[in-house]
This record gives C-alpha cells, structure tokens and sequence, in this order.
C-alpha cells in the first residue's frame, strides 16, 4: 500500500513538474536577460583583470572584488533523477579561493521546483555554496522565496533554494 501511494504521488509530482517545465522553457526562450552570477572587480584591478573575474594558481583562485548571486528564477523546475547527479540553477560555488570583497546572494525565487529522486544527489537553486575558501568581507544572504517547494525522495540526497552554505 505504501509503495502504491508512493508511486501515486510521485507519478503526479513528475506530471506536474514536466508540465510546468515545458511551460517554463517556453517562456525562457521568449525572455530577453536571465541574470546570475555578478562580479564587481575592484578599483585597483586593471581592465585585462577584471575581464577575467578569476586567475587560477596551483587549483587555487583569487577573487578580489564583490561576489553577488543575483539570480531571478521564476516558473521553474531544477529535477535531478538518478544517482550522484549535481543540478545547480541560478546558484554559484566558490571552491577552493581566496576572496577579497563581499559575498552576496541576492537570489529571488518564485513558484519554482526543486525536485530530488534517488541516491546522492545534489539539487541546488539560488543558492551560494563556500567550500574551502577564505573570506575577507562580508557573506550576506538576502535571498527571498515566494510560492516554491523543495521535494525530496530517496537517499541521501542533499536539496537547497535561496540558502548560503558554507563548508
């Protein structure tokens, strides 16, 4: 009976979410500007720096200037089925760097879906993700959710919408 209504319900969670997803790529391929990832560089860099927001050093980088995730995800689905899938929408991660400036998610989320089935997944939406780095500033998260949900079926499986996760 519990696998039955199981099935059941996630049978209409997937009709559902594909339903809005199409709705939502049509939408996408009508829209004009999809922000995400901003980066201000800082007065002291030079042009040819701050062209390139990033310079790898021996799998380290240097950030200098303020980091924003200003993602605007609106009528949408992120769906990661399987196993050690990673679905990131409208989220960055800073691995491994040194970042010299702020760190900000600005992430606004509105009647969107982040949906987990399996084992070992990794589901993301407007999210900032710190691991390994080192922070001289400021990390604020200012993200704001509206009508959205986060479903998670399985194992193991890690979900996050407008959060800032530092590891």
């Amino acid at each position: 009976m519990k696998k039955t209504m199981f099935f059941a319900i996630s049978l209409f969670c997937i009709t559902i979410l594909l339903s809005h997803l199409l709705a939502s790529a049509m939408a996408a391929s009508r829209a004009k500007h999809v922000s995400g990832l901003n980066y201000r560089p800082s007065s002291s860099q030079t042009n040819q720096e701050s062209s390139d927001s990033r310079r790898a050093s021996g799998g380290h980088s240097a950030i200098s200037g303020t980091v924003t995730n200003s993602a605007r995800i609106k009528k949408s689905a992120n769906i990661v089925f399987g196993k050690d899938n990673k679905a990131r929408m409208g989220s960055i991660a800073i691995k491994n760097a040194t970042v010299k400036g702020d760190v900000t998610n600005n992430a606004r989320i509105d009647k969107a879906a982040n949906v987990v089935f399996g084992k070992d997944n990794v589901a993301n939406m407007g999210t900032t993700t710190i691991k390994d780095a080192n922070i001289k500033g400021k990390v604020t998260n200012n993200a704001k959710v509206d009508k959205s949900a986060n479903v998670v079926f399985g194992k193991d499986n890690q979900v996050s919408a407008a959060s800032t996760d530092i590891e």
